[in-house]
C-alpha cells in the first residue's frame, strides 16, 4: 500500500515516492521493454491511489530523462584525469535538521522559503526540513488510557462468574463496560446472564460484579483475545456454540473485508 495523494502530508512526499518507485524498476529492470512494462504497471497504481495523470507522467518522464543524460555524460567522461591543476578548497556543508507540523499545503511554501533563506545566508550550512503529522485527537486526552475504574474501560474481554455453581461467562466490548453491564443486567435482554438466571432461578449471578480479563487497543484484536479466553472456561456466550476454528476464520473474513 503506498501513500494516497489525498493525504494530508506534504506534496515532496508524494513526489518522492514516484521517485523511488521508477529508481527501484530502472536498478532491477536491464532490458527498455521490461522497464516500460513496470512503468505503465507503476502508473496503474499510482492513478488507483488517486495521484493525478498529469503528475504521473510529468514525473516519470523527468526521472527518465535525468537517467538518460547520466548514461550519456557516463559514456562521454574520459578516464584520464588531471593532476597538475591544484583543485580550490571545497566548503563542506553542515547539515541541520528541522521538524515542522504539517497541518496543510501552504507549509510547503514556507518551508521552501526558510530553506533558501538559510542556505543563502549560511553558506557552510544545508538545511533539510522534514514534516509531521498533526496531534492526533486520541493524544489530547492522555487521561483515558490511564483509567482505573473498571465500568470505565473499553476495549476488553471480562468474565461475569455465578456465584452458586461457578459457571462464568466470557465477552468482549469495544464500548465503554458500564454500558455493557447495563444491558447485562436487563431483564428483557436476551443474553447468556439472564438465559442462566431464567433456568437457574436460585442461582446468584451478578452482572456488576465483573473481572476484566484482556485487554487490546483494536476491534480485530479483542474478538480475537475474547475467542482465545473462551476456549478456556465453560461458557454461556450469547447462545453460540460454534467451534473455535469457525468463530475465528469468519472474524478473520470479517476483519478482512
Amino acid at each position: 500500500m503506498y501513500l494516497n495523494w489525498t493525504s494530508l502530508t506534504s506534496r515532496k512526499y508524494k513526489i518522492s515516492l514516484i521517485y523511488c518507485l521508477c529508481d527501484r524498476i530502472w536498478k532491477i529492470c536491464q532490458e527498455t521493454t521490461d522497464r516500460d512494462l513496470e512503468f505503465k504497471k507503476l502508473k496503474q497504481t499510482l492513478l488507483k491511489n488517486e495521484y493525478p495523470e498529469h503528475i504521473i507522467n510529468q514525473e516519470i518522464e523527468k526521472f527518465i530523462t535525468k537517467r538518460t543524460k547520466q548514461l550519456q555524460q557516463q559514456a562521454l567522461t574520459t578516464a584520464t584525469t588531471t593532476t597538475n591543476n591544484q583543485q580550490p578548497p571545497t566548503i563542506e556543508k553542515q547539515k541541520k535538521y528541522i521538524v515542522l507540523p504539517y497541518s496543510n499545503k501552504k507549509v510547503d511554501a514556507f518551508a521552501e522559503k526558510l530553506t533558501k533563506l538559510v542556505n543563502d545566508t549560511f553558506e557552510q550550512v544545508d538545511l533539510k526540513i522534514a514534516f509531521k503529522a498533526p496531534n492526533e485527537i486520541g493524544k489530547m486526552f492522555p487521561f483515558k488510557d490511564n483509567n482505573k475504574k473498571t465500568e470505565a474501560q473499553s476495549l476488553v474481554v471480562y468474565k461475569i462468574t455465578c456465584e452458586t455453581c461457578g459457571q462464568s461467562y466470557i465477552g468482549q466490548t469495544q464500548r465503554i463496560l458500564s454500558h455493557r453491564i447495563k444491558e447485562h443486567n436487563k431483564q428483557d435482554e436476551k443474553s447468556a446472564i439472564q438465559t442462566h438466571k431464567k433456568q437457574h432461578p436460585t442461582h446468584v449471578i451478578d452482572a456488576n460484579n465483573i473481572e476484566i480479563i484482556d485487554k487490546a487497543d483494536s476491534r480485530f484484536k479483542i474478538l480475537v483475545k475474547a475467542e482465545l479466553n473462551t476456549q478456556h472456561a465453560a461458557t454461556y456466550k450469547n447462545n453460540k456454540k460454534e467451534l473455535f476454528k469457525t468463530k475465528l476464520n469468519t472474524i478473520i473474513i470479517a476483519y478482512q473485508s
